[in-house]
This record gives structure tokens, C-alpha cells and sequence, in this order.
């Protein structure tokens, strides 16, 4: 799963922005087939059609706290959420917005905190699961 990095906020149903080190999954997602045969077609062939269109889940890595409040409450609500992935060009709060992702049909499945190595300089980061159903690149 790709990485996508550099400086990132996120907006749970269009409200508040939090702070994100790293997001992985963002993509277009993967077109399967459906295959079929007319039930009363003469031809012995199989014919193709779109079939469901999957997406990866989302790996969301922060270090901010009340961006980690944020996900553990909306993990616990379990609730689907619409969300908002945002790329800047420098950090939160200074930053313009040069690519935006918008996700539907969300889910936070949970998170797991890293080990930390017992140095002062070491900040604990969460990485969260969310499960999505469809995720559009907008710019």
C-alpha cells in the first residue's frame, strides 16, 4: 500500500481539521468483472460487464491528540462518516491545499499505537483503520 506523505488534515463530516502525519490507500480503486451468459442466448460465451468497484482501506498515522481523541470517539460512536483528506503544502495552519480526496461510507475500525523507545524526543503515533466505500479524488 502506497504512502502518500507530507502534510495532511482530515475533516470528519465537514467539520474541524485535524492534523495527519501519513495516509496510505488513497486510490481509485479496483474495478472487478462480472462475467455472465444470457439464460437464453444460443452463443456459448461468457459476457462481460462492470462489475463492483472495491477500495482499500485507509491507514491514517497522527500524532496529535486531538486528532486521536477524534477518531477513538468516532471508532467508539461506530457510526459511517463522510471524510474529507486534504494535502497541503506546508503544515496545518499554514498550508494551502493543493490535492483533496473526499470519502464516503467510512468506517474507523480502531487503532494501534506504536512501540516508543523510551527516548525523551520519541512521540507516541497512532495508526487507524478506516474502512471506506468510495474514495474520489476531487483535485
Amino acid at each position: 500500500m502506497k504512502a502518500q506523505k507530507g502534510y495532511f488534515t482530515f475533516e470528519i463530516d465537514g467539520i474541524q481539521n485535524y492534523d495527519i502525519r501519513e495516509v496510505k490507500g488513497l486510490n481509485s480503486g479496483k474495478q472487478e468483472v462480472a462475467e455472465h451468459r444470457a439464460g437464453n442466448s444460443a452463443d456459448n460465451h461468457v459476457e462481460k460487464a462492470y462489475g463492483i468497484r472495491k477500495f482499500d482501506d485507509l491507514e491514517v498515522i497522527t500524532a496529535d491528540n486531538d486528532t486521536i481523541n477524534a477518531l477513538i470517539a468516532w471508532n467508539t460512536a461506530q457510526e459511517k462518516r463522510n471524510i474529507s483528506c486534504i494535502q497541503l503544502d506546508a503544515p496545518v495552519g499554514q498550508g494551502n491545499e493543493i490535492a483533496r480526496w473526499d470519502v464516503t461510507g467510512a468506517l474507523c475500525l480502531g487503532g494501534d499505537a506504536d512501540d516508543l523507545g523510551g527516548e525523551e524526543s520519541d512521540v507516541a503515533a497512532v495508526s487507524f483503520t478506516i474502512a471506506v466505500e468510495n474514495v474520489l479524488k476531487i483535485s
